[in-house]
């Protein structure tokens, strides 16, 4: 057992000598696995922000962003703080701008595409990261390693692509059943924008004539007043409402404009409703589907 003497304790009389550690770096791994890494990247954001990015900017922007950061790992004489500074202030700007082709001048663009790139590049980064420690007990060959971690990321890039195509095409279908409608009551018109609701099955009990929903601010904002309109009592049931009523007004007439053809419908009846039907304020009305048929 090795003593050691009082003094030296109390006096803190230890030696430590210095460990210095070293990196062995791939350069052209490297280079390769940033260049595939920032390729999956700017095409999800392209796809996401629906830029005007080409297989060639890609390409381009790809590897300018993949030599720019494999030249500040090599330049270790930068200051780190420098190095970091360049690597996502200039580096990642310059990738944005080239491979998605944005505008130097569309400043918001430019930051928004940054932005996204920072959030694709994190999530990659926890996705590599749990791959690279899976694959330390499987092989030992760096080369090897690094084929599978990018065919573990190009699974999770055709996963996130499939995930925004799905999305857009959402997007793309709800605008598609958006269309402007005008309402005439007298002399008095309104106009709004208005979602086709397949899912709306209310008619008028007496007549039978469909029942589309309006917002009751949008017909005060529209100066057209409740009061000169025939007043109707329309019921209804949904969750949470077994026996509903509600009450709607009977208008000269209502002009729906979609995909360059105007319909007419007289004496259409819409439901009052007093809230707010879109969150986002994309609609104030939701129309009977059956309008669109006539």
């Amino acid at each position: 057992m090795t003593k050691y003497k009082a003094e030296d304790v109390y006096n803190n009389v230890w030696r430590v000598e210095e460990v210095k550690v070293y990196y062995e770096v791939y350069i052209d791994s490297l280079f390769v696995m940033n260049l595939m890494l920032n390729l999956m990247l700017l095409s999800l954001v392209n796809k996401g922000m629906k830029c005007t990015a080409t297989h060639s900017s890609l390409l381009l922007g790809g590897a300018i962003g993949a030599f720019g950061e494999c030249l500040l790992i090599v330049l270790t004489q930068i200051p780190l703080w420098v190095r970091l500074c360049l690597a996502y202030g200039v580096v990642s700007v310059v990738m944005a701008k080239v491979g998605l082709r944005i505008r130097i001048q569309n400043y918001k663009r430019l930051c928004q595409s940054v932005a996204a790139l920072y959030l694709g590049a994190c999530l990659f980064g926890g996705i590599l990261t749990f791959l690279e420690n899976q694959m330390v007990y499987a092989v030992g060959n760096i080369r090897v390693k690094i084929v599978g971690v990018l065919f573990g990321a190009y699974l999770s890039y055709c996963c996130l692509a499939k995930i925004i195509s799905k999305c857009k095409a959402r997007e793309q279908e709800r605008k598609r059943m958006l269309c402007t409608v005008h309402i005439y009551v007298g002399e008095q018109t309104c106009e709004l924008k208005a979602l086709v609701d397949t899912g709306n099955g209310l008619y008028e009990p007496i007549s039978g004539v469909p029942v589309s929903i309006i917002e009751a601010n949008a017909l005060k904002q529209g100066e057209i007043k409740q009061e000169q309109c025939p007043f109707r009592v329309i019921p209804y049931h949904s969750i949470g409402e077994a026996h509903g009523i509600l009450s709607a007004i009977q208008v000269d007439r209502i002009e729906i404009q979609r995909e360059g053809s105007t319909l007419v419908c007289e004496k259409a009846i819409l439901g009052i409703y007093k809230g707010i039907l879109s969150s986002t304020h994309q609609y104030q009305m939701i129309l009977h589907p059956k309008l669109l048929e006539d």
